[in-house]
């Protein structure tokens, strides 16, 4: 999504830091970054957007998650009863799996988590799909998928909603402060709501997001909004610093 939201603002790209620069994004798709010594040297008199975010694995997120709400998705399956989640402790590989437990053998390359019951009345699960620009959530994304696929990528349909209407102010402001300690200054979450206990997980975090689906409706309007909330939380109080 940062291309379109560059094309909407008409900002100039370059991967050219001694040509000049306003502002400068710390752009790795990988879980885990090793420090940059270029973006170190810019960040020393320029923004680095997401800078300080250099581990995204799921026991990191669950970590930050733990310190920060007081409750944990994770499980211990060798002694937990019942079913669980297993899925890769690197990012965006979607290969979650529910498995009964206690189980023998634990798979040092996964997590184990709770089950979380996010399934909605006609049959889908909903998954919230968070934006994070800066220390904002401008609005929520709602993805539907029937539970067959839960885990999959694949969105059948795609509402947007304000984010009042699906976060109390509490879990609003432990979000951002999650956002914070993990260094997420521009990116995306993923946050389901467990129906039995009312609770929310956040099980992902994305610093290099590509946003939904382009065929689905709610993505123009979404990223149109995503743009002017970049430019807000960036760009408009260096230009107002500026022009004084």
């Amino acid at each position: 999504m940062m291309f379109q939201i560059c094309l909407i603002q008409r900002y100039a790209i370059t991967n050219h830091g001694n040509r000049g620069f306003d502002l400068a994004v710390k752009w790795k798709s990988a879980t885990y970054s090793e420090s940059d010594p270029m973006l170190a040297s810019y960040a020393k008199y320029r923004s680095v957007v997401n800078f300080r975010c250099n581990d995204i694995s799921k026991s990191h997120v669950n970590q930050i998650f733990t310190e920060v709400f007081g409750y944990t998705a994770r499980v211990d399956p060798l002694i937990f009863e019942g079913r669980c989640v297993r899925k890769s402790n690197l990012n965006a590989l979607h290969d979650g799996k529910v498995i009964d437990c206690p189980i023998a053998e634990v798979d040092e390359n996964c997590i184990y988590q709770i089950l979380i019951d996010n399934e909605t009345n006609d049959g889908s699960i909903m998954d919230i799909r968070v934006p994070i620009v800066k220390q904002t959530i401008p609005f929520v994304f709602l993805y539907f998928r029937p539970v067959e696929i839960r885990f999959s990528s694949e969105i059948k349909v795609i509402k947007t909603a304000d984010t009042p209407d699906i976060f109390t102010e509490e879990e609003h402001k432990n979000i951002i402060r999650f956002c914070g300690e993990l260094g997420l200054d521009y990116g995306e979450l993923d946050v389901l709501r467990d129906r039995r206990d009312g609770k929310i997980y956040i099980v992902d975090a994305n610093t290099t997001p590509h946003g939904p689906p382009v065929h689905l409706g709610s993505r123009q309007t979404g990223l149109r909004r995503l743009a002017t909330t970049f430019e807000d939380q960036f760009f408009e109080k260096d230009r107002s610093t500026a022009s004084r």
